[in-house]
């Protein structure tokens, strides 16, 4: 094993050594996987004024699990480090191959870019020298556009060639919403970023890295959460936002679609609204656009969103006990029932009847009553207010099937009539006693709902998304959200479908007669 190893290399070695997934470390530290395949693939290497090889060496170390690995790791340590520091303990010997390896790479991407600017001259038309410094002229193809219209048809038909054209393991799409919103908002009702061009190129290999900066104007945060909801639900999409809400950022909007160009707008005037915009087809200066991006990611922004595999249930369950029992208003929108409707007995029996093992029955039952006793505290203070679809109230009351969401996943049961009746009865009890407590169906087909997702929004604390298999009920995707003004705009959004639903599906005495009627029909058929 050489000294001379690079830093990709040697973070290769050790995720490989570890048994650890370039996925599995970038959920455990927090950043994108596309950075760290690059880091991997030897494309970037962190620089010194980041923490990175102290947060990974941190999470490696705590996965180490037997002497084999251990072996591995002195072997690496002595073939690079032997000479710089001596050590015992694992944490110090995996931050120093680290840090060594990243030192050398760093002092070979001198060196690369050194003889890179020097031939530049043979690969580009032509370089000129000024202060030393190579000057590389554009191509035929590298072009300036003037009007919103164009620069989103320039946009759209980047995001086409990126649906069709072969992709790079990682590659990834930047797009950035700094100074307006030119790129989602509709130029004469009809001309904005496709969605759908999006879309397929996330099924062509892409993802999407999106950044934003907010600002106190709501209906533009509303239509941006609008926008990203159908990438988020692909599980390919990061956000960051600016961790300083006033500041004066420079930055121009920038759309880079690695592999094939980069858009980045200009405002020419002092509203800052785009209508200028600069195209570059040249894959060094795309490089250049791409890096740009990620320095400003590493240097001035936060992510925004925190995703929860399933392997991390237990953390993404304390946020939603914590998210529960905080005050303020709660909000939800769902495919199923809350599971707050059933009450415990019930809930037991019914956990009972699907052969679960008794200690994951208390675990379940324990989570349940914190919910529970969260709703008791909070619901005469505060608003709840769920959305369920009509489809689901269709299949509990027509084919005793009870859908709802608990900790495992999207669960569909089977009840029996006395089951069934209990169940509404306790619904109406809820409805009937808690003034602040009201629920309301939505139909499908209005395009509010998507499938067999549920949205728990609580009032300056946390918005809390899920997506789930039909199939198996098992979650694609949980993720939780604190920025405030993606809450505030959450709740807007919220109140904008609350608002837009009949009175005749969201009335509290309308709602209540009708279960009623059910209550005794289905009494008179259990008779």
């Amino acid at each position: 094993m050489l000294r001379t190893m690079k830093f990709g290399e040697c973070l290769h070695y050790l995720l490989t050594t570890l048994d650890i997934s370039v996925n599995r470390l970038s959920k455990a530290i927090n950043i994108d996987n596309s950075l760290i395949s690059r880091w991997v693939n030897g494309k970037r290497i962190p620089s010194y004024k980041t923490t990175y090889i102290d947060t990974i060496a941190e999470f490696l170390t705590k996965n180490f699990n037997n002497s084999y690995q251990v072996k591995r790791l002195n072997e690496l340590y002595l073939a690079i480090c032997k000479d710089t520091c001596a050590t015992s303990c694992i944490k110090d010997k995996v931050k120093c191959v680290l840090s060594e390896t990243q030192g050398y790479s760093l002092e070979c991407r001198k060196q690369e870019l050194k003889v890179a600017k020097a031939h530049i001259g043979s690969n580009e038309k032509k370089t000129n020298t000024f202060d030393n410094f190579p000057i590389l002229h554009m191509s035929h193809e590298d072009t300036i556009i003037i009007g919103k219209s164009n620069i989103i048809n320039k946009c759209n038909s980047l995001l086409v060639h990126a649906a069709k054209s072969p992709v790079e393991q990682n590659a990834t799409i930047y797009i950035s919403f700094v100074t307006d919103n030119v790129l989602i908002n509709y130029v004469d009702n009809k001309i904005h970023l496709d969605i759908n061009s999006i879309l397929n190129a996330i099924n062509n290999g892409y993802k999407i890295v999106i950044l934003i900066k907010f600002n106190n104007d709501i209906q533009r945060t509303i239509r941006l959460v609008q926008f990203i909801l159908p990438i988020i639900l692909t599980g390919k999409l990061v956000v960051y936002y600016f961790k300083n809400y006033t500041s004066v950022y420079a930055m121009k909007e920038l759309m880079v679609v690695e592999g094939i160009g980069t858009v980045m707008g200009l405002p020419t005037e002092s509203n800052l609204q785009i209508d200028h915009a600069l195209v570059f087809k040249n894959n060094y200066i795309n490089n250049v656009c791409a890096n740009y991006y990620n320095m400003i990611l590493n240097t001035y922004t936060n992510p925004l969103i925190d995703y929860y595999t399933n392997d991390n249930v237990d953390k993404y369950q304390e946020v939603l006990n914590n998210s529960e029992e905080s005050i303020g208003d709660r909000l939800t929108l769902q495919y199923g029932f809350n599971i707050i409707t059933m009450p415990d007995d019930l809930y037991l029996r019914v956990l009972k009847r699907h052969n679960i093992p008794h200690e994951k029955i208390q675990t379940i039952i324990n989570h349940h009553k914190i919910r529970l006793q969260s709703f008791f505290t909070n619901i005469r203070h505060y608003t709840y207010k769920d959305i369920y679809t009509t489809e689901s109230i269709i299949n509990l009351i027509k084919h005793r099937k009870f859908c709802f969401y608990c900790r495992e996943g999207l669960t569909i049961v089977n009840l029996e009539t006395d089951e069934l009746i209990t169940l509404l009865q306790n619904l109406v009890y809820m409805l009937k006693t808690f003034e602040n407590y009201n629920i309301a169906f939505l139909d499908k087909k209005s395009n509010r709902m998507t499938n067999y997702i549920s949205c728990t929004i609580k009032e300056l604390n946390t918005v809390l998304f899920e997506s789930y298999s039909f199939e198996n009920g098992i979650p694609e995707l949980r993720l939780a959200i604190k920025e405030p003004m993606i809450i505030k705009a959450c709740e807007e959004y919220f109140w904008e479908i609350w608002n837009s639903i009949s009175p005749i599906y969201k009335e509290k005495n309308e709602i209540i007669n009708w279960l009623l009627n059910h209550i005794k029909l289905l009494s008179a058929h259990l008779k």
